[in-house]
């Protein structure tokens, strides 16, 4: 589909599939197959997208990308997660556990975040850590089981340490993010508001 309007109000152009304007709202023209509309209106590029349906009944559009006259561009569904690391007391080169404060699309299983899509990633883990014995510790994000990046501390020396780790990395669909408390004794890692992680999809 292609149309455009002008004269009195607002120009815009826009071209979709499987949907028409009856001139009371958007319905699906076929059924069992996805919607699609990209509209230019007022300087701005709109990206909708809906679930498949049934034909002649009403399209609820979602809002998948808009670029304003600026060159901003906001993807409201990007998937992103922020979360807190669990506080108390974790065994030497045991997996934190996670709490969920707000996402989009990325999965918590209780210990990992996994992906819903391929893409580079940002992640970043900050724990605010008091030694139950002294000793050398740290903690890494490990991707897939894997270690990839880790922060650390002699605790023989440091008390009420602040770890912070962060790492962009290349993800593919249902890959997973683990947070790992490593060392060679048992420490306190204190949670809430003293321990977070986030995330979110870069490209």
């Amino acid at each position: 589909m292609f149309w455009g309007g002008g004269g009195a109000g607002p120009d815009f152009t826009a071209v979709g599939a499987n949907y028409y304007y009856d001139g009371s709202g958007y319905k699906y023209d076929t059924s069992s197959n996805h919607a699609t509309d990209y509209y230019q209106a007022n300087g701005t590029h709109n990206f909708l997208v809906a679930p498949s349906g049934t034909a002649d009944t009403a399209i609820t559009w979602t809002t998948a990308m808009t670029i304003d006259n600026s060159g901003r561009v906001t993807t409201p569904n990007q998937p992103y997660f922020v979360g807190t690391l669990s506080g108390g007391y974790h065994a030497a080169n045991s997996i934190v556990p996670i709490s969920t404060t707000n996402y989009t699309g990325i999965v918590n299983n209780g210990t990992r975040l996994t992906v819903p899509t391929s893409g580079v990633y940002f992640i970043h883990a900050a724990q605010l850590v008091d030694p139950n014995t002294s000793g050398y510790a740290y903690f890494t994000i490990a991707i897939n089981g894997v270690n990839k990046y880790h922060s650390h501390s002699n605790f023989t020396t440091e008390n009420n340490k602040d770890y912070y780790a962060t790492l962009v990395y290349p993800m593919s669909v249902n890959d997973y993010v683990e947070i790992k408390y490593m060392g060679t004794d048992i420490n306190t890692s204190w949670g809430n508001n003293h321990s977070t992680i986030s995330m979110h999809k870069l490209s």
